[in-house]
């Protein structure tokens, strides 16, 4: 057995695995968890990502913050199933929850959901994206190569990748290696990585972040958990 293999192995086992939570008092200890420390969650409606936190729980059903951006919680519909999702030391989980309807939970307007029969671990990763605030700009310096160079403020990331909005647009394409991404965090250390262009829309490139290492990787979910709580908190006492 190799190394790789050991340490994939050790982390099915630990508290960091990845297996799914099916025994239902499981299920219920982790949502109250969830709650306890105000997770984030995003549910996916028509195809379309809304992001939330976790409130409260009890036995037979848990409670989450209105979605934002507000629309969404337009287009839920009571009674039919719902994703949900939720990332835990980086590692992705989903489940399928029944909407119950809109009460009142802790003084505010609130989304009620039937607890779920499982918990699964997901392959997909980096779902949560957010905007750094505009008192806090992020900056970004990147190395497309061919001379190519800019030095930016952050449009938007995630977990998996970052936006910048550049004239550079007009001369990159899809699946183009990038030489260098190097990314200021608020602490005023530097994540430093590859990265390949994976969408280019106007004067906006999309690049998912390469060959960065797991720790660097869990620093950005850490800030985008953060500004997903800040956005939240300033949205409500607008």
């Amino acid at each position: 057995m190799s190394i790789w293999d050991w340490w994939r192995k050790r982390r099915r086992v630990s508290g960091g695995s990845r297996i799914d939570i099916e025994e239902t008092d499981a299920v219920r200890r982790k949502i109250s968890e969830l709650c306890l420390k105000r997770r984030n969650c995003e549910l996916r409606i028509d195809k379309e990502v809304f992001t939330s936190i976790f409130l409260s729980s009890s036995d037979k059903h848990f409670f989450i913050d209105i979605m934002m951006p507000t629309y969404g919680n337009k287009l839920i519909k009571q009674g039919e199933p719902t994703t949900l999702g939720y990332q835990e030391r980086a590692i992705p989980y989903s489940m399928e929850c029944r909407f119950l309807g809109k009460e009142k939970e802790e003084g505010y307007d609130a989304l009620k959901f039937e607890m779920p029969q499982i918990i699964r671990h997901s392959n997909r990763r980096g779902l949560f994206r957010v905007a750094p605030a505009r008192s806090r700009p992020m900056r970004i310096i990147i190395d497309f190569g061919m001379n190519q160079n800019i030095d930016t403020d952050v449009r938007d990331i995630s977990g998996a990748g970052v936006a910048v909005s550049s004239s550079v647009s007009r001369y990159v394409g899809i699946g183009q290696k990038v030489k260098s991404v190097e990314i200021e965090m608020p602490d005023g250390s530097w994540v430093i990585c590859s990265g390949i262009i994976r969408r280019v829309s106007g004067t906006t490139v999309g690049i998912e972040l390469d060959e960065i290492i797991p720790q660097d990787r869990s620093r950005i979910f850490r800030y985008v958990n953060q500004r997903q709580k800040e956005d939240l908190s300033s949205r409500r006492l607008k």
